[in-house]
């Protein structure tokens, strides 16, 4: 039979190498995580000045004032258009 106090030595051992595994893999996923958040934010940044640019274009081709006309077919403007 081995020593009690070897055999808990030896189990201490086994629990301190697992616990290392787990945060090694915690701080992988977290650093994975945080990556995968930066590019989203990127993309989405990226998005979005790309709505503003297409938007400042549109602006920039439809600045005449919108006649009736213009609204047939899109209600929630000519809606838009007679309240204001």
């Amino acid at each position: 039979m081995r020593n009690p106090i070897t055999q808990l030595e030896t189990i201490a051992d086994q629990h301190a190498s697992a616990v290392k595994r787990i945060r090694d893999r915690f701080e992988q996923i977290d650093q994975r995580a945080k990556e995968a958040s930066r590019e989203l934010a990127a993309q989405e940044r990226k998005r979005r000045q790309g709505s503003r640019d297409q938007h400042r274009e549109t602006q920039k081709k439809t600045s005449a004032p919108l006649v009736p006309g213009d609204l047939l077919g899109h209600p929630e403007l000519l809606v838009w258009a007679l309240k204001n």
